[in-house]
Order: C-alpha cells, then sequence, then structure tokens
C-alpha cells in the first residue's frame, strides 16, 4: 500500500554500528540491548532481530508483554524485564524462559510462594530514588545484604545478576554516580563474603558505557546511544537510526491577514502567501508545543511550521521552495537533527522518539 500521511526510515544497520561502538569499546562480557518502548520507536522485533543475528545475546524491556513479543517474533537470546510482573502472569516467565527484575525481599517472597522456579535479577536503589532495594549509604549495606541473602536462600528463585542504575553519568559538574558506584561495589564485596558470588553485574547506561570505563563489570545496558544520540560528548561516531517524513496534502494561498488553525495563533504577511497543510500531527507523534516554532525540510529549504499543530496535520509557509501536492518532506533526519526539536521543547530524544506513534508506518534499512 503506498503511504498517504507520514513513515519513519529506520536505519538497522546504523543501529548494529552503534551497538558495536560501544561493544568495541567495553571490556565487559555483554552488551545488553534495551529495546523496551518498542526499541524507543525503532521497533523492538526488527531491531532485536537484527542485533541476534549479530551475537547480542542480552535484551531488556520494561514489561512481560514487551517481552512475550519478542518471544512470539523468534527472539531466542536472554531477556530481563526491568518492571513488575503481577503475581498473576507468573507462568508466562517459566513458560517464555523469562529473567524477571527483584525489587524488593517482599516481592521475592511473593514469586517464591508460586512455586515457579524464576530466574531474578536483583535492581539496587543506590541514589535513584525509583525503584531497587534501598541503598543510599553505607548504613544500608548490611540491611540490604540480609535481604539478599534470604533471597538467595528461597528454594524457587534463580538469583542470576544484580544491578543498580545511575541518576547522573552524564554529569561533569557531579560525583554521584562516583558515589553510586562505591555504594554498589561494597554491597558486592559483601556478598562475596556471605558467599553470594558468579552474578552478573551491570551498571552502566548508555552514558556510563561511554564516560565511565571503569564501571562496566560482566555487562553494559545499551539503550539511547545505540539509536544514535549519545548522552555524553564522544569521539566514537554514532549514527542517529530514525528519519521520519510527511507528505503534503494541499497547497493554498492565503490572502493578507487571513489566520491558520486553531486559535488563530499565525496571521499571513503578505497576499497569496503559500500554505502546504502537511499530513503529520500530534497523534503521529509530532509535538504540538512546536506550532509557530519549528520547520520542515524539502531538499535544502527550511518551511516554517505556521499556527497551531493538528491531530493530523501541520501547516508550513513555503515562500520560495519548490514543493507540490504529494511531496514528502522531511520532519527530522539527515537534514534536520532532531535535537534541535528537543531544545526548542526543553526535552530529550528518548521522548521525541517513543512519540512516533504506530500509525507512522516503519520502512526498514538493512
Amino acid at each position: 500500500m503506498e503511504i498517504d500521511r507520514c513513515y519513519a526510515k529506520i536505519h538497522l544497520n546504523y543501529i548494529l554500528h552503534n551497538y558495536q561502538q560501544v561493544k568495541s569499546l567495553t571490556k565487559a562480557k555483554d552488551v545488553l540491548a534495551v529495546v523496551k518502548a518498542d526499541a524507543y520507536g525503532h521497533g523492538a522485533v526488527e531491531v532485536s532481530k537484527m542485533l541476534e543475528s549479530h551475537g547480542c545475546k542480552y535484551f531488556a524491556v520494561a514489561s512481560l508483554e514487551e517481552a512475550v513479543e519478542l518471544r512470539d517474533a523468534g527472539i531466542k537470546g536472554e531477556i530481563l524485564i526491568f518492571g513488575r510482573t503481577s503475581l498473576i502472569n507468573l507462568h508466562y516467565l517459566k513458560q517464555y524462559n523469562l529473567i524477571q527484575t527483584v525489587h524488593s525481599l517482599s516481592y521475592a517472597e511473593e514469586l517464591n510462594d508460586q512455586n515457579a522456579n524464576i530466574r531474578i535479577h536483583l535492581n539496587i536503589d543506590t541514589g535513584m530514588s525509583r525503584v531497587g532495594f534501598y541503598l543510599h549509604s553505607t548504613r544500608d549495606i548490611d540491611g540490604v545484604a540480609w535481604d539478599i541473602e534470604t533471597i538467595a536462600a528461597l528454594k524457587n528463585i534463580q538469583l542470576e545478576g544484580i544491578y543498580t542504575h545511575f541518576a547522573d553519568a552524564d554529569s561533569s559538574k557531579s560525583d554521584f554516580c562516583e558515589t553510586q558506584f562505591n555504594l554498589f561495589e561494597m554491597l558486592l564485596k559483601e556478598l562475596e563474603n556471605l558467599g553470594i558470588k558468579n552474578l552478573i553485574r551491570h551498571a552502566s547506561n548508555s552514558a556510563a558505557a561511554i564516560k565511565h570505563l571503569d564501571k562496566h563489570l560482566d555487562m553494559v545496558r545499551l539503550g539511547i546511544a545505540m539509536y544514535g544520540y549519545p548522552p555524553v560528548p564522544t569521539k566514537l561516531e554514532f549514527k542517529p537510526a530514525m528519519e521520519v517524513f510527511a507528505r503534503v496534502h494541499s497547497i493554498h494561498y492565503l490572502a493578507s491577514n487571513d489566520t491558520v488553525s486553531y486559535g488563530r495563533t499565525y496571521e499571513s504577511e503578505k497576499p497569496e502567501e503559500k500554505i502546504a497543510t502537511v499530513a503529520i500531527g500530534y497523534a503521529d507523534g509530532y509535538n504540538r508545543m512546536l506550532s509557530n516554532q519549528d520547520y520542515f525540510m524539502i531538499k535544502d529549504d527550511q518551511l516554517p511550521v505556521v499556527g497551531r499543530v493538528c491531530m493530523d496535520f501541520t501547516m508550513v509557509k513555503v515562500e520560495d521552495a519548490a514543493v507540490h501536492d504529494g511531496d514528502f518532506l522531511e520532519i527530522f533526519g539527515l537534514k534536520k537533527d532532531l535535537r534541535g526539536m528537543c531544545k526548542s521543547l526543553d526535552t530529550i530524544p528518548y521522548e521525541l522518539l517513543c512519540n512516533i506513534s504506530k500509525r507512522v508506518k516503519r520502512i526498514y534499512i538493512k
């Protein structure tokens, strides 16, 4: 079916390139590919299949549903679920051979009571203050170690790994990452003293994988950098893997002082002002807050967004550019960096990539 509205071009070869950049950098045994949120909007199944065919053995998702989607698509590697799986769904963990994150002793005991032999990684909260065993100071080490020792003795729990998550590994002004890592290492040492050894240890996200080579441990978790947006300065070459294009629905001409779109926030400045209506809107993931402050591209010409972004359409001022009905305009990609939109919205690439909706067709480039 021909594309009538908008599409995203996904460069799987760029994702592989970015993955291999970090793979070549680290001395860790494995790189865990973070493919939650549909691989940050890039397509979890397609991305995971490509990576697995090139040797990737570990994948991470946010939920049971995301994990099952990968298994049903034929992914054979290890799949770690970051989020909580409800007790009523635990049989799927065994059925699909999944690894469940455990964030507390009570949850581990609930899992154990199901008699299902659950594989787990432990999430240690060393300062993110989101989820995990509370380890914010050395005073907490003994209590957390006792909880983990109790979990290791549970007969239906298979303790395989342990991890923490850095709150500001991308910061150049803070040493909090060091504080977190030191606490995590002290806990690991205490666990060894208790005879709990040979766990898969991981702490580094994209920022730490690139910036903190001393914190790679057994595995690094690669998320946003894998999709082409390293969160820290680096000499490594990362290639943004997604481009988004939208089709010109129609072209029309305004008289002087005509207004455009809801709220009449743009007024034409001259007679016969040329306006293109483009088939992309906030239902496709193009943020409404970009109204009157962004642009689309055709070849080397910038077409300013005018008026409020609608659910299905956005209007741009054409001026002298050669634009016709049916042309595709670049929303972001090779000619227009996504990070410019991030700056306008005071946000990060994660959000804008994840927001590209399902109705935007993905076309995969290998």
